[in-house]
């Protein structure tokens, strides 16, 4: 049985984004354990996945629900006049992500849709955090 793997998520936003440091979640975790941050990050990492009820009587079969979380880390350095810059490089970044992800087909899955972001507590006040969550579904088989 082939499941879905992330680095095809990581793989399509380094080639749609070159900008910016894409990774996975243990790079996220490394990143937020050192402080040592480039700006902009992007960070892919299985949310969850859920499936349906078995739809077989003699086997398993289910459709799986997956939220894959897109992490963006982004320096919110104040300009000579002390205006915030983070917010204006969120949009651009945030763009590129919907561009490169919603519709997209991953192998083994439907296409992405979104389904929606918040901003997340930072480190300090000048680490902005931003989470965009896209769905996608996969089916799951086994027929003994």
């Amino acid at each position: 049985m082939k499941l879905p793997d992330i680095q095809d998520w990581i793989d399509r936003l380094r080639k749609q984004i070159p900008e910016a440091t894409v990774g996975g979640s243990l790079d996220l975790s490394a990143a937020l354990a050192s402080g040592e941050i480039i700006s902009p990050s992007v960070y892919v990492v299985l949310a969850s996945d859920a499936p349906d009820e078995n739809q077989l009587v003699n086997g398993v079969q289910h459709q799986v629900a997956m939220d894959v979380a897109v992490v963006l880390l982004i320096h919110n350095w104040p300009d000579p006049d002390a205006h915030f810059g983070g917010d204006d490089l969120l949009r651009q970044v945030r763009g590129k992500i919907y561009d490169a992800l919603m519709g997209w087909q991953a192998p083994c899955c439907d296409p992405a849709e979104y389904g929606g972001g918040s901003r997340l507590s930072g480190i300090d006040a000048n680490l902005l955090i931003w989470q965009d969550s896209f769905l996608t579904t996969y089916w799951m088989r086994y027929l003994p």
